[in-house]
Parts: structure tokens; C-alpha cells; sequence
């Protein structure tokens, strides 16, 4: 059981997520991320300036600085911030100018901003573009108790295009595979990649999926300044009463063809074993 905390979906979702885990609205959760960081803003620019290469880290700090420091400018006025702040980024010469948080700068910003490590997952609904070339061998293999799995070819290429025609059959029956990765950045060391059975126990829990990042957490008492849907409702109720919208939201822009690609840059690093089905 739990309850989704369905935050703003106007691009700084990120952020919304860490005012919600902080406890504050938008404007203290920015002012405080930008005194958190002031200390470390310059390390990427310094590097930079003696020759070297800045560390993964502190691209990440002048980034979420800045990211944080133009978004409050910009509250005093009504309206979509995206683009302006998107302008400003390009206008203090940051690469990249794309407002949207990686799940490793959110994984970063939540364990430096609440003194905790709180997972951040990656949801894909379309694991290794099988929507685009239909080929849904993966959903036959992560199958049990296919019919059609269960007397293999020995030939190889027989076994192949069986494969292919029973995720197939699966997938027009209405079955998908969904990927579940957690992001290792902000992880303690000490502490391994949780597990599937992990992450289900898991609370408060980050979830990103298309392009929204949204809480997984019990929402009895939520702060009435960040301004979440359903609000009024003390309940923990089933994952898909409360998840649904934002789901159904998300896989409505990605069966529209937007490419979640373009909205999320790569990890800092990758682990293995750090995906699960």
C-alpha cells in the first residue's frame, strides 16, 4: 500500500519533491538549496579556469545552484518559468540549459538537502524501445510459465523467433514490461542497491516516469503551502488509486511520441545490478 504525493508538473518537479521531503514550499525550499550550496557553486568554474577538468559533483552543484538561484528570481512573476529560466542558464554560460533534473543531480540535491538518502527510481515503460521495433523478446524472457516457452527449439535462430512471437502474443494480450532502476548516485556507500522487495518497502520513495518525477509515500499529513492534489484525503490507499493519474498522464505523452530521452541526461555512473523488473 501507499500514496502518491502527485507535486506540480510544470518542469521543476524535482524541486517540488525536495520541498515536500523538507517539509516547506517552493520559495524557502529554493532559498535554502541555494545557501546549501553557495559554499561549492564556484568549484566547477574554478577547475575550469586552472585547466582541469571539473569532477561530475560539482557540475552538478553549479548547475542545481543555478537552476535554484533563477527559479526564485523568476516566482515573483506569474506564469511558465521553464523557458525563462532556460534563457538564464545559456545567458550564465552553463552548457546545459535543460531545467529538468537528472535522477542523479535530484538522488545528489535530496541526500545533501535531508541528511538521508532517499531512493530515486527510474520507471521505464518501454525497456530497450520494444514499442519502436516491436520486438518484445524481453517480456517473453522475464515471463513465467509461458506455454509457449515451455518446449524450446534446440537451433538457435528457431529459438530467437520463438521468443519473438510469444512476447508478442504476450503483448497483445495487454502484458508490458516495466524496468525499475535505482539511481546510485547519492546512495551511501555502505548501503548495497536495493532489491525489487527493497524498493516496495520503501517510503518515502522518488519515482521518475516520462517526464514528472512524483512521490511514493504516505500522504496523511501533507503540508497545505506545497499545494498537492487530494490533499484532504488521510488514507493510504492501493498504488494504482493513487498512482494512476500521474501513470496515465505520463504514458499518454510517451504514446504521443515524445522521446523521455531528451528529459533526463545520463547517470554519473551506473552500477551493475541496479535494475529491476
Amino acid at each position: 500500500m501507499c500514496g502518491v504525493v502527485a507535486v506540480q508538473d510544470d518542469g521543476f518537479c524535482g524541486f517540488w519533491c525536495l520541498a515536500y521531503l523538507l517539509g516547506m514550499d517552493l520559495p524557502r525550499t529554493l532559498e535554502k538549496v541555494t545557501m546549501e550550496l553557495d559554499s561549492c557553486r564556484h568549484l566547477a568554474s574554478h577547475a575550469r579556469a586552472q585547466g582541469r577538468h571539473p569532477s561530475a559533483e560539482d557540475r552538478a552543484w553549479e548547475r542545481l545552484w543555478n537552476i535554484a538561484d533563477a527559479k526564485l528570481r523568476c516566482l515573483r512573476y506569474r506564469g511558465y518559468h521553464v523557458d525563462l529560466v532556460s534563457c538564464e542558464l545559456q545567458r550564465r554560460g552553463l552548457q546545459d540549459t535543460n531545467c529538468f533534473l537528472t535522477h542523479a543531480e535530484l538522488s545528489l540535491l535530496c541526500a545533501r538537502m535531508c541528511g538521508s538518502w532517499t531512493p530515486v527510481v527510474e520507471v521505464t515503460p518501454d525497456f530497450h524501445a520494444s514499442e519502436e521495433t516491436g520486438d518484445h523478446t524481453m517480456l517473453a524472457l522475464a515471463a513465467e510459465g509461458v506455454p509457449t516457452l515451455e518446449a524450446m527449439p534446440d537451433n538457435q535462430e528457431q529459438e530467437a523467433e520463438a521468443l519473438r512471437e510469444a512476447g508478442w502474443r504476450l503483448y497483445e494480450q495487454g502484458f508490458r514490461l516495466i524496468t525499475a532502476e535505482p539511481v546510485a548516485e547519492g546512495r551511501p556507500s555502505c548501503t548495497a542497491a536495493p532489491s525489487f522487495e527493497d524498493l516496495r518497502r520503501m517510503r518515502p520513495l522518488i519515482i521518475h516516469l516520462g517526464t514528472h518525477y512524483f512521490l511514493l509515500e504516505s500522504v496523511e499529513d501533507v503540508p497545505e503551502s506545497l499545494n498537492m492534489e487530494e490533499a484532504a484525503y488521510p488514507t493510504n490507499r492501493g498504488f494504482w488509486d493513487r498512482c494512476g493519474r500521474c501513470f496515465t498522464r505520463c504514458f499518454d505523452r510517451w504514446w504521443n511520441g515524445n522521446n523521455f530521452a531528451n528529459e533526463a541526461r545520463a547517470p554519473l555512473r551506473r552500477e551493475e545490478g541496479d535494475t529491476c523488473r
